[in-house]
């Protein structure tokens, strides 16, 4: 539900990227330096897994057609308007949520 965190996991995942559930959504959290940051998994372009791109700084670049996404707020950066929903990350001692961005990205493949 947008605007309430909700915990997705004990703690955070060993391995990153990692893909999580959050209401029935895959999402991929990723870790920049001492942040960490989740996106939805699927591009809106052509439905690539997003979890198999690759991080410049705090942007994404899409594995396959290059695409590029701010992970803080899931803009797209190469294509204006082509954006993924962002979640907000929190580490608490018993376990690691997320909240989705109140903003909604339409996908416009499949």
């Amino acid at each position: 539900m947008p605007g309430t965190f909700q915990r997705v996991a004990a703690a955070v995942p060993a391995t990153l990227p990692a893909v999580l559930d959050v209401d029935g959504s895959e999402v991929v959290l990723f870790r920049v330096d001492d942040r960490y940051y989740a996106i939805s998994r699927w591009c809106p372009h052509r439905g690539a897994d997003l979890q198999q791109g690759n991080c410049l700084g705090t942007q994404l670049k899409c594995p396959h057609h290059g695409f590029t996404f701010e992970l803080a707020n899931g803009t797209g950066i190469s294509h204006p308007g082509l954006d993924v929903n962002a979640y907000e990350v929190r580490v608490e001692p018993d376990g690691l949520y997320l909240r989705r961005r109140l903003r909604s990205a339409p996908s416009v493949w499949g």
